[in-house]
């Protein structure tokens, strides 16, 4: 992801999924939307339910240099954490977070 503002991405889950053992109960809806600007990921949600994923890792592209410090949702995240690529201006952070709320990741 560079520099410029991109915009808000949003995966939905259809509002009414049948349930396998009763077709006509309703399983909650889920959605998730990512807008990236300014060095900040900004990733929106609502979960009706436990999602069972995890988020491992965000990677953020053409990087000019290393950063000062990266944080998740405000609170600095541990150098261990974080790799820098110069070469090739990739920035990973390990998260390991379940995916079940909003967060924002900023470098």
């Amino acid at each position: 992801m560079s520099g410029s503002p991109t915009p808000i991405q949003c995966a939905v889950r259809p509002s009414v999924i049948p349930s396998q053992h009763d077709p006509q109960v309703a399983q909650p809806r889920h959605s998730a939307c990512y807008a990236y600007s300014h060095q900040k990921l900004t990733v929106k949600g609502t979960f009706g339910h436990p999602t069972g994923v995890d988020v491992a890792r965000v990677r953020f592209l053409d990087v000019q240099s290393a950063p000062r410090s990266v944080r998740l949702n405000g609170k600095a995240v541990g150098k261990s954490a974080v790799t820098f690529d110069s070469t090739r201006g990739v920035l990973d952070v390990s998260l390991q977070i379940p995916f079940d709320r909003s967060f924002t990741v900023e470098y």
